[in-house]
């Protein structure tokens, strides 16, 4: 079976999901997705440390990117909830320590403190941590219950154990995704099956 794989700032406990930006999980899936958006753009979009300097950067006060814009001899007009979502999004993880992980991931893939093995439970949910912690409960009831699955019962505990100390990692997703459809003007269509996003002048 494939490796699914979110792309997480350590330092900040923060993903963006593959789905929510347009792309399969897998790592082909999400660089096979980058002329529409996709995690490659959105990482450039959060790494950026020194947007806002010169011509080519991305909007946050004027508006040169956006549809909005008609006419080309200036900027357009700025919706007015965007430069707040731009303001946070743009550069936001310039510094921080950054990975892709899998769900196959083992502790041994980064360092010690981080325990790799664990991440993406903690970052592909829609669900609360109350929610996440009392399904994987059940999860260990189960496995006790089976008495020949101690080690995976043990897994689990732990697991809710952690949840309830440290929570979740926080889902950005939707902040990066606006700066991304204001810059490129992409269309989203969240119909059936997955988020399909495309550029507006797209056949």
């Amino acid at each position: 079976m494939g490796q699914y794989h979110v792309v997480v700032n350590l330092t900040k406990r923060e993903f963006i999901h593959p789905h929510k930006l347009g792309s399969g999980l897998k790592l082909w899936e999400q660089i096979a997705s980058g002329a529409n958006g996709g995690t490659g753009a959105a990482l450039l979009v959060l790494l950026a440390a020194s947007n806002g300097r010169g011509g080519g950067d991305l909007d946050v006060e004027d508006n040169w990117h956006g549809p909005e814009r008609v006419d080309m001899s200036g900027p357009g007009p700025m919706p007015e909830s965007y430069p707040a979502i731009a303001k946070r999004t743009i550069g936001r993880w310039a510094g921080d320590q950054i990975a892709v992980v899998g769900d196959y991931a083992e502790d041994g893939d980064l360092l010690p403190e981080f325990e790799a093995e664990d991440i993406y439970t903690l970052a592909n949910s829609d669900e609360s941590a109350e929610v996440l912690a009392a399904e994987y409960d059940g999860f260990a009831r189960k496995a006790e219950a089976e008495e020949d699955t101690p080690e995976r019962a043990a897994n689990y505990r732990r697991i809710v154990a952690k949840i309830r100390k440290e929570g979740l990692f926080t889902d950005i997703s939707e902040d990066v995704l606006t700066v991304l459809v204001h810059e490129l003007d992409l269309v989203i269509d969240d119909g059936k099956g997955w988020r399909t996003i495309r550029r507006r002048d797209a056949a």
